[in-house]
């Protein structure tokens, strides 16, 4: 065990090392990333404690890695778009070898295509009232669940998507007003129509909230995404860290902020807790759960009393969604 550390504490240093040297990482610069892609191809095979060849079987891992790394809710790629990229999917290990990112740029300039058409997809699609009177189901396991087969279908996937999102806050909404109602005879129930209207507002704000933050990102922190597909063929625990990931990393283990106990790994957009840190302020807790997807912070005290209190809500949703999910259209 202790000649493994030696080698992998090296190894996550010079990746550290590496995006110290970035200067401007804002501006996307083809030269720069070629240059990463060979050094860490350099690494991997040559300096990494357990070498591996680049062969399809590499090649396949990237390729599946990094599309569902983009798109784990299958919002974004059809299988059109699958079978598209799918003739660099057993190439990717000699595009490697060669610093050639033409399949991260096919995927990359396809994904920025998908993500200016999605603003115009749910901002329709919440204009209108749901009809909570036909019965549908939608497969929200997304590991597990097929790429949408064309456009159209993509488009149904988001209706269902975020019908069950409004769903969700519509049952909020009726919880809280059950329990005014409890400590006022006087209070008024608002009717469903009014609960649709409002809830849909709110999945509608956090959708723009959202695609505000997704904007934000440059080319940098996609080309990350990628690297990690590619890195993670090795093993689990090597990380190619961006300069502004990397930021954060020094400040953290230079413990000028208190942490939450729990590691953090980007996937995509999205940040998920990779492991819990055993007598962490998250494992005293017992709320973080590995896998979990951090969706916002909580900064105010009622806040984190929300928060504290979202495993019970969800409980409560449980009746309404059931309906949904469980039945066909």
């Amino acid at each position: 065990m202790k000649r493994v550390y030696k080698f992998i504490i090296p190894f996550v240093a010079f990746f550290i090392v590496l995006t110290s040297f970035t200067t401007n990482p804002v501006k996307n610069d083809p030269d720069k990333d070629k240059v990463l892609i060979s050094v860490i191809n350099y690494m991997l095979t040559n300096g990494h404690y357990l070498p591996k060849d680049l062969d399809d079987d590499f090649s396949e891992h990237v390729f599946k890695s990094f599309t569902e790394g983009l798109d784990p809710s299958k919002r974004y790629f059809t299988q059109e778009d699958i079978n598209d990229f799918s003739r660099f999917k057993y190439l990717i290990d000699n595009q490697l070898k060669k610093s050639d990112l033409t399949f991260y740029n096919l995927v990359y300039s396809r994904f920025t295509e998908k993500i200016k058409s999605a603003k115009k997809y749910y901002g329709e699609i919440l204009a209108q009232p749901f009809n909570f009177n036909k019965r549908e189901s939608i497969n929200i396991d997304y590991e597990k669940a097929p790429f949408p087969k064309n456009e159209n279908e993509l488009i149904d996937n988001w209706r269902k998507q975020l019908k069950l999102n409004t769903l969700g806050r519509i049952q909020e909404k009726q919880d809280l007003e059950t329990e005014k109602a409890k400590d006022n005879k006087d209070f008024k129930k608002s009717s469903f129509e009014t609960l649709e209207a409002a809830a849909r507002k709110e999945v509608l704000k956090n959708m723009d909230e959202l695609y505000i933050r997704i904007e934000e990102l440059e080319n940098s922190d996609w080309f990350s995404t990628f690297l990690n597909s590619v890195i993670s063929g090795f093993d689990p625990h090597s990380t190619y860290m961006a300069p502004s990931v990397k930021e954060r990393f020094d400040v953290d283990m230079s413990g000028k902020i208190e942490g939450i106990g729990a590691r953090l790994q980007k996937k995509g957009i999205y940040t998920h807790i990779f492991e819990v840190v055993s007598g962490g302020p998250a494992w005293k807790q017992g709320e973080l759960e590995e896998g979990d997807i951090i969706l916002k912070v909580a900064q105010a005290d009622n806040k984190a009393r929300a928060t504290k209190n979202e495993k019970d809500t969800t409980r409560a949703r449980a009746n309404a969604l059931r309906e949904f999910l469980t039945n066909s259209c």
